[in-house]
């Protein structure tokens, strides 16, 4: 079969399995991501892999399930006006401070207790700080609760999670890797991180606001926000070369490249309605994040459970218990129920966790049995959260007014 037909089917079956088990799964009132991770978990576990010698060549599905997180993190960007997160940025903060230090420790006790080198142990605290935003964002984008106060404070901690995850990993990367660690390194790591995430929050908002205002002095809003107006399309493309910019630019600096799909979001927050940016988006993301959540089950190798079956089932708790105790600690002045509500949304590891992994395996940090572990635990704390939301937020939320955030 030709390259590019395959590549064709290689992208009907995975998105085939994915949407359709999505809907399935849908249609019994349970989370659609769920049924999309099992479809690639089946497409890893069944002859389907050899058969569409997916083993040999997944590159193009990664890019797609790469393109499905930047667009669902340049959506939920949309949904996210900077001055709601501004107002749980203390809050978030705390959490996000707390939800590192818990993993982080608590991993590293667990690498040292099983007898492994003390870089080993400490990659494996990394592993478990990591928290997988893009999982919890679809889930609260499919429950409608966005625009609530602990989704805010969610999405505003996973973003200062991630980077003191990517910071800790360029620490610990540095060491392992080569043997050192430059303090010069990472210090323009941290400075140019926190120049690219102020000079985003604060100005680009700002830029297109005026922009747009320049605009309105030529063409009234009536006339340009109408269905019908080529502004609607070139405001839309405009967004979309922020989106591809940022998020390269994020990637350039050493960040997440969702990290810069979130701030392009947010950069168009306060417009989204007028110029039907968030219908537009969501056509796209539509098609494109089966893959993403697909790509997450494509991880998870069944045969290597038995073997790993003990410590796997250590980490899984840990993983969970320690987002929940130290996030929700930090969330507990917004009441038990947001508390719990944030710790478990803190709980998918997802990708990232992957990446770390990833990175420990290559720098021959970690073995095969261990790899696999954290691998499988990603993928598992990804599935424990779909089938809690909805009831963790059956009892409304707590905390109503952001205003109110200490």
């Amino acid at each position: 079969m030709a390259t590019v037909d395959l590549l064709l089917v290689q992208v009907a079956v995975v998105f085939g399995l994915a949407k359709g088990l999505g809907e399935l799964f849908h249609r019994f009132r349970q989370p659609r991501i769920v049924g999309e991770i099992l479809g690639g978990v089946l497409v890893l576990n069944t002859p389907l892999w050899e058969w569409l010698q997916f083993n040999q060549n997944r590159d193009f599905v990664t890019v797609l399930a790469e393109l499905g997180v930047v667009f669902l993190m340049f959506y939920v960007g949309l949904e996210t006006p900077p001055r709601e997160l501004f107002l749980v940025g203390r809050r978030a903060t705390v959490v996000a401070v707390l939800g590192v230090m818990f993993p982080l420790a608590v991993g590293m006790a667990i690498g040292l207790g099983i007898g492994v080198p003390r870089a080993t142990a400490i990659f494996i605290g990394v592993a478990l700080v990591a928290t997988s935003i893009g999982v919890t964002a679809a889930l609260l984008r499919e429950h409608k609760k966005l625009d609530t106060v602990e989704a805010r404070v969610i999405l505003g901690a996973a973003f200062i999670d991630d980077i003191l995850g990517l910071v800790l990993l360029s620490v610990v990367g540095g060491l392992a890797l080569s043997g050192g660690l430059s303090l010069v390194g990472v210090s323009i790591f941290v400075v140019g991180a926190l120049v690219f995430v102020v000079a985003a929050l604060v100005l680009l908002p700002r830029l297109v606001n005026y922009i747009l205002s320049k605009r309105e002095e030529k063409e009234p809003p009536e006339v340009a926000e109408a269905p019908s107006s080529p502004v609607r399309n070139l405001i839309f493309l405009a967004a979309l070369l922020l989106l591809f910019g940022l998020s390269a630019l994020a990637s350039y600096i050493g960040l997440a490249v969702i990290l810069g799909a979130f701030l392009a979001g947010m950069a168009f927050a306060e417009i989204r309605k007028a110029y039907d940016l968030t219908r537009r988006v969501d056509i796209v993301t539509q098609l494109l994040t089966p893959f993403f959540f697909a790509s997450i089950g494509m991880a998870l190798q069944a045969s290597a459970v038995p073997a790993i079956l003990p410590l796997l089932v250590l980490l899984v708790i840990a993983a969970v218990a320690t987002k929940v105790i130290g996030c929700g600690l930090g969330a507990w002045p917004l009441g038990r129920r947001s508390a719990l509500l944030i710790g478990f949304g803190m709980v998918p590891r997802g990708e990232v966790g992957i990446i770390v992994a990833t990175i420990a395996l290559s720098a021959g940090v970690f073995d095969a049995g261990l790899y696999a572990a954290i691998v499988i635990m990603a993928v598992v704390t990804t599935l424990l959260l779909p089938p809690l939301l909805p009831r963790l937020f059956a009892g409304g939320s707590q905390a109503t007014d952001p205003a109110t955030i200490g």
